[in-house]
């Protein structure tokens, strides 16, 4: 089997099956869902898995629990007296949910390099038993991953196969790795991710699926009433962060910086409130309904990161933080693909300005402008030769 990372399928296609595994999958989504409307019985607290390493500030309070059908307190309205609300959740808040943490990320991060057993992803991740278990249980739940029984010395085990939804997850995990790779010094460099159509060591270009032009966070006009999520994460499934000494150590699965971004539920809504136009702490507290404690903890660490600025007007994504903007992108658009459903609000997109189309994203190579697809962009090290040219990422 060829280890590979990259790929996908055109929107316009329904992988076989498809259907089948979304009404197999319904009922998870559907319990993500309530949760995000209602959050966890009432003084429920989730400890820390056993062992796995806390660092500080790292196992977030329970938000408050929302009301359903509230109305939605948008970033130019001031909030209702008794705080902000929540409404039903989009695909990008499930997706969220679902996406944000750490080892689930690495976890199909390697599931995208062909790892399918258990021990895999324990020789690959140092990952403790209680935390393989429970993800690999969630993203079975959930569609992402499938489960094939095979033989053992007499034994009968269960593999896991990614699903077309978890192969679909290859754009933002590239996109995690591409930005890593050029915004965070490590002293064991990433590998070069070569597009295997043109042999170029490559970068994502992210254009538009109806124009096809370029497009960048400042290429979007987006409606004040929708700048910021409506819901923030679910209180019921949070997971402690891992600090970067408990990371593991292959660096290919090593992605301190990005996973304090998108391996994080508060990290992720937080960055894209400030990537929309969130600027002050107390803009931060109505849009997310996010604890001051855990809010402060990430400033403090997107600051600290370099992604974020603090001037007197309040917090600003840097030129390193606004180059988060296909990660962010990946997910909203993986939410948008698998996790609609009737009745479901969508999240809103944003208008591309240069054509007045909604936002969806294509991504492209940066070098020779072909469309990349899943298995279509690789480690150098898996490449005979290793990338053939460089590509000016600028």
């Amino acid at each position: 089997m060829t280890a590979r990372l990259g790929g996908g399928r055109p929107a316009s296609l329904d992988p076989p099956g498809r259907r089948a595994r979304r009404a197999g999958s319904r009922t998870s989504i559907d319990r993500a869902s309530t949760t995000l409307r209602s959050g966890p019985p009432s003084g429920q607290a989730r400890n820390p898995v056993k062992g796995e390493a806390v660092t500080d500030s790292t196992v977030t309070r329970e938000p408050v629990a929302p009301r359903p059908g509230a109305p939605v307190a948008s970033a130019s309205s001031p909030p209702p007296a008794d705080g902000p609300t929540r409404a039903e959740p989009t695909p990008l808040d499930l997706a969220t949910a679902l996406l944000a943490d750490t080892w689930t990320l690495l976890i199909l991060q390697r599931a995208l390099l062909g790892v399918r057993r258990y021990g895999g992803w324990k020789r690959a991740l140092g990952i403790s038993d209680a935390s393989l278990s429970s993800r690999l249980r969630a993203l079975t739940d959930a569609g992402l991953l499938e489960t094939r029984p095979y033989r053992d010395g007499g034994r009968s085990r269960h593999e896991y196969r990614l699903t077309a939804s978890g192969r679909d997850t290859w754009a933002l995990l590239t996109a995690i790795w591409l930005w890593e790779r050029a915004w965070v010094p490590r002293e064991v460099p990433l590998p070069d991710p070569v597009h295997t159509g043109c042999g170029a060591v490559t970068d994502l270009l992210v254009t538009c699926v109806h124009c096809d032009l370029p497009v960048g966070l400042d290429d979007l006009d987006l409606d004040p009433g929708a700048r910021v999520p409506i819901v923030g994460p679910p209180g019921a499934r949070l997971h402690p962060r891992r600090s970067r000494a408990t990371l593991p150590a292959d660096p290919l699965s090593a992605f301190p910086g990005a996973m304090e971004i998108v391996g994080d539920r508060w990290g992720a809504a937080v960055l894209s409130a400030a990537l929309v136009g969130t600027r002050t702490f107390s803009a931060f507290e109505r849009a997310l309904g996010v604890s001051p404690d855990v809010l402060a903890d990430r400033l403090r660490r997107f600051r600290a990161l370099g992604v974020l600025d603090q001037d007197p007007d309040g917090y600003r994504p840097t030129a390193r933080g606004r180059a988060t903007f296909p990660i962010l992108t990946c997910l909203a658009d993986w939410g948008r693909r698998w996790l609609a459903a009737e009745g479901r609000p969508a999240a809103y997109e944003g208008v591309h300005r240069a054509c007045g189309r909604p936002f969806r994203p294509r991504l492209r190579c940066r070098g020779c402008r072909e469309e990349l697809a899943f298995g279509t962009v690789v480690p150098a090290d898996l490449v005979p030769g290793g990338g053939r040219n460089r590509v000016d990422g600028g």
